[in-house]
């Protein structure tokens, strides 16, 4: 025999360590089956399969007076009452097959199987092979765990004491009773070693990983650790109520109130007398079959119940419903997770906290019911740890659809900021749904939100591109759009200001971007738009059929009238192509004054089709008579934004010119006057020129 249990006496001093409490329990746990009640319906047993040695637990709805006895086939037995609504007896050892207990009015039938007899010394080996393996698998990260599995060793080297101590017959009887009741103690650390066995945090999971939980998502992965967390709970819910019917059925049979002690069952010694030693000692090899995967449990329940995964309710209570027009507004909204708490287990309408969590803190509580009378054996039970961890929330986390107001429109969304637009200028007020979703969690709310319309007001507004342009042909859309810009009082650009575009003759048409169409034609067509951030307010133009078009501009001042500029006038198309006479060109060197320069007679530019298509002035020929003194050329680029340019190309005996450029001052049926700015090169040094040259026909 080993040395774990070869022969010895008990010493006296553990005879000191006998504890004087009763130890009583009742409850089934979330796996067991539903109990088989007898014809009368008095008691209900959990299962009528049963083995020799097994103790059998009856429960009734009524008060138990007191033990009674009975038969259980032809053999006596005790029914012992081991709380006010259990009474409890220990299957004797009788043939295999169908047997039936009677006592009072009440006959319940078992099927029986005999508990097969084991070597003690291979018993013994097997179990404390099976604690020193998984005591060592465990680690413990502060000195009270630490201490704890010195406590552990501590128990096992008293147990091992006691073991010694038995005479033969009370080794067998203590093997039998262990093998009849030993799946209760074996199903909960067999749960504990397959679905624990790796890290119950996603954080640690990453490095410790589990066999069965999926590490997409918060949710997915914490929902896979609850089920896994509850099944173990609800298996040691069942280790637990073997453990403590036991001590019940000890104490009731030995005369002696036990409780269960971290040093063993060396306190029981000579005061123990007949079965209830070698049920006790049956007991404690339960106890150490159980014991290290309960600190297991227990030590993944504390990260567990530490980790913040849920995500947390509170996300929209303070969240931003006003918000001014074009304008990127922070949607405040307050997202974190936050960990699991006792109270989550009411939280099963909305399937916001996974099922399999609630089931977690059903069992969980459970266990909490009774603890006490498990306290000194295990320590403490786990509590829950409230903490949260705040985040913030990326651009794809977040969705908004389903405005009400067709006045209000999303312009953008970025992180956690949002931008809408009054369309009408005005205030709006709208709904919308905002569905946020983090780490496999959905939250959604329809919000009732406003947004300001125009706070921005302006003083002048002035023209800034568009006007005299010439087009080519109708229906197309005009070579430069029309564009206006905006200032307040001192001469600030502004932006976010109103304005409003009207075609005022030629029957053209005005496209909005807002609308991403194009209006039919009216002499009062209207269209609203805004200033952009760089201060211009721009509208695409159509011209019409109707000869010289004309569009006007406004915007308006705080108390609703125009504001100084108001309107501005837009006047394009007048016939460009054909032959245009030169009739005056004079010219300004430096800050010198004006000079008109002389000119023969003949000389003219001619617009052909060929010449100018499509809006843009390709090239035409200048003479002066007979000979040809340089070239106009039209590209279509324009090298600022007020201006149409007309290139020139120095042919004559002119000074050389560098950058220069005409630009269309005046355009109408008969008459054309063009501004040309110049740098010349004379001697070595530049200077600049400017000329105005004017064609009529």
């Amino acid at each position: 025999m080993k040395q774990y249990y070869q022969a010895g006496i008990l010493r006296p001093k553990f005879l000191t360590l006998l504890l004087l409490v009763a130890a009583l329990f009742n409850g089934c746990s979330e796996t067991e089956k539903n109990p088989v009640k007898p014809e009368d319906s008095t008691f209900a047993v959990e299962s009528t399969h049963v083995k020799t040695y097994e103790l059998v637990t009856l429960n009734t709805q009524k008060t138990v007076d007191s033990s009674t006895k009975g038969t259980f086939g032809q053999v006596p037995v005790d029914l012992i009452k081991t709380s006010d609504s259990t009474l409890t007896f220990i299957v004797p050892d009788v043939a295999a097959g169908g047997q039936a207990l009677k006592f009072a009015s009440t006959t319940i039938d078992f099927t029986v199987a005999k508990t097969i007899e084991v070597s003690s010394e291979q018993l013994f080996t097997t179990v404390f092979g099976n604690f020193d393996t998984r005591l060592a698998a465990l680690n413990p990260a502060t000195d009270a765990e630490k201490e704890e599995v010195q406590q552990l060793n501590l128990f096992k080297n008293n147990f091992t004491q006691a073991l010694n101590a038995l005479p033969a017959e009370q080794k067998r009887q203590t093997v039998l009773f262990y093998e009849a009741n030993k799946a209760a103690f074996t199903a909960f650390t067999n749960q504990v070693t397959t679905n624990l066995d790796a890290a119950t945090t996603l954080r640690l999971a990453k490095v410790n990983r589990q066999s069965d939980c999926p590490e997409t998502d918060y949710r997915s992965f914490y929902d896979c650790t609850s089920a896994n967390m509850a099944n173990s709970y609800a298996a040691f819910n069942v280790s637990a109520k073997k453990m403590l019917e036991m001590v019940a059925m000890a104490s009731v049979m030995g005369g002696v109130a036990l409780k269960l002690s971290a040093l063993g069952p060396v306190a029981l010694g000579i005061t123990a007398v007949g079965m209830a030693l070698p049920v006790t000692m049956a007991l404690y090899l339960g106890v150490t079959e159980v014991w290290p995967a309960w600190l297991k449990l227990r030590y993944d329940t504390k990260l567990f119940l530490k980790a913040p995964w849920i995500f947390r309710q509170e996300l929209f209570e303070k969240m931003n419903i006003s918000f001014q027009t074009d304008k990127d507004e922070d949607l405040n909204l307050d997202a974190g997770f936050r960990t699991l708490s006792a109270a989550d287990n009411q939280n099963t309408e909305t399937n916001y906290i996974p099922r399999s969590s609630i089931s977690f803190l059903n069992i969980f509580a459970r266990v909490n019911t009774y603890w006490n009378k498990l306290t000194v054996l295990f320590g403490e039970l786990p509590t829950f740890q409230p903490g949260e961890r705040l985040i913030s929330l990326a651009t794809e986390n977040i969705q908004i659809t389903a405005i009400s107001n067709s006045q209000v429109q999303l312009i953008s969304k970025a992180g956690e900021s949002a931008r809408f637009k009054s369309l009408s200028g005005k205030d709006e007020s709208f709904d919308f749904k905002i569905k946020v979703t983090k780490e496999g969690f959905t939250q959604e709310k329809v919000v009732s939100a406003q947004v300001t319309g125009l706070k921005v007001y302006a003083e002048t507004i002035e023209s800034y591109s568009g006007h005299l342009q010439p087009f080519a042909s109708t229906d197309r859309r005009a070579f430069i759009p029309l564009q206006v810009k905006v200032k307040d009082a001192t001469g600030k650009l502004l932006a976010g200001v109103q304005v409003e575009w009207r075609v005022k003759s030629g029957g053209g048409k005005l496209y909005s971007a807002q609308t991403a169409s194009v209006q039919n034609t009216a002499t009062s067509l209207s269209r609203s738009g805004w200033v952009d951030d760089d201060g211009i307010a721009s509208i695409e133009f159509y011209p019409g059929h109707d000869g010289i078009q004309e569009v006007e501009a406004i915007t308006r001042k705080k108390d609703g009238s125009l504001v100084s500029g108001s309107p501005v006038s837009f006047k394009m198309g007048a016939p460009i192509l054909g032959k245009w006479n030169l009739v005056s060109y004079k010219t300004q060197f430096e800050s010198a004054g004006w000079k008109a320069r002389e000119i023969g007679s003949g000389n003219y530019i001619n617009l052909t089709t060929e010449t100018y298509t499509n809006g843009q002035m390709i090239y035409s020929d200048f003479f002066d008579g007979n000979t040809s003194k340089g070239s106009f050329t039209i590209s279509g680029h324009r090298s600022a934004p007020t201006t149409y340019f007309l290139g020139f190309d120095n042919k004559s005996s002119k000074p050389a010119c560098i950058n220069g450029t005409y630009t269309i001052k005046s355009l109408t049926t008969t008459e054309m006057i063009l501004e040309g700015s110049f740098k010349v090169e004379r001697n070595g040094s530049y200077y600049n020129q400017y000329e105005e040259v004017i064609f009529k026909r």
